[in-house]
């Protein structure tokens, strides 16, 4: 219940932030140098890829993030952003 309510209130809240353009390039790019370190993470268990394509999962997501670096859109950066640190897992945790 409680994992429901705050992706709800996040979701809801997101539209409403304002980034200036400089944290915008900023933001992006974080989120590009978080997706070429951690960009796939934890398929193995949940996915039938094959880990050959992994490489190929890795580029695909750096293009749609770097995206934002000619659209600007607060709304991707911020989103993005949070799906990035999603993709961090404490202490090497694979579970």
């Amino acid at each position: 219940m409680g994992c429901i309510v705050v992706t709800a209130s996040v979701a809801n809240i997101i539209p409403y932030i304002s980034l200036s353009v400089p944290i915008n390039i900023t933001i992006t790019s974080v989120c590009i140098v978080l997706a070429y370190f951690f960009a796939p993470n934890n398929l193995e268990r949940t996915s039938r890829i094959p880990t050959r394509y992994y490489p190929t999962l890795k580029y695909a997501a750096i293009l749609l993030i770097a995206v934002n670096l000619l659209v600007r859109s607060d709304v991707l950066a911020v989103t993005f952003l949070i799906q990035c640190l999603s993709l961090i897992r404490k202490g090497g945790d694979t579970r």
